[in-house]
């Protein structure tokens, strides 16, 4: 199985806060991309590539000989356990946002780990943009995603229930 990624919103308790966490990065050219881009250097950015490279090469090669799970499978099943953080149940609504056009992970990855989360009963919200670059949505479209952001904080602090 593929990690995913994508970001989870908190909790539906009177002491608000947020946590957005990254699920992982999808196959080897978007973790390529995510890698390689901390750098600007094109050396140090293709040396860094092809580390990525090597690293999900291995981890897919102890998983068809031993069946182990790479840490980012394991970080993505943890992330929808409804206790994973003290305050977090599975009422707890969760906030999806992606974009179709990200270059670092991809829009279906995102996706599938929200249609995850919600066959697994939790209180799932996505939102999904056209063309923003990663993580750059409150910077491209910011009344839609400070809207997104404020509507799962009004359903965790009062406790709305479920919307769909």
């Amino acid at each position: 199985m593929i990690p995913k990624a994508g970001v989870v919103s908190s909790p539906a308790s009177a002491v608000s806060s947020e946590l957005a966490i990254p699920i992982g990065t999808s196959y080897n050219l978007h973790a390529r991309r995510a890698v390689g881009s901390l750098v600007r250097n094109p050396l140090f950015s293709s040396i860094l590539s092809a580390l990525a490279t090597w690293i999900f090469f291995y981890a897919a090669v102890m998983k068809w000989l031993f069946g182990t799970k790479n840490a980012l499978e394991v970080l993505k099943l943890d992330l929808n356990r409804p206790d994973l953080l003290p305050w977090t149940r599975d009422s707890t609504p969760r906030l999806y946002l992606c974009s179709r056009n990200d270059q670092v992970v991809a829009f279906y990855e995102v996706e599938a780990h929200a249609e995850d989360a919600k066959k697994a009963g939790f209180d799932v919200r996505f939102e999904a943009f056209e063309d923003t670059p990663h993580v750059s949505h409150a910077k491209y479209e910011p009344e839609r995603y400070w809207g997104a952001v404020k509507a799962v904080w009004n359903a965790a602090v009062e406790g709305e229930g479920r919307l769909t």
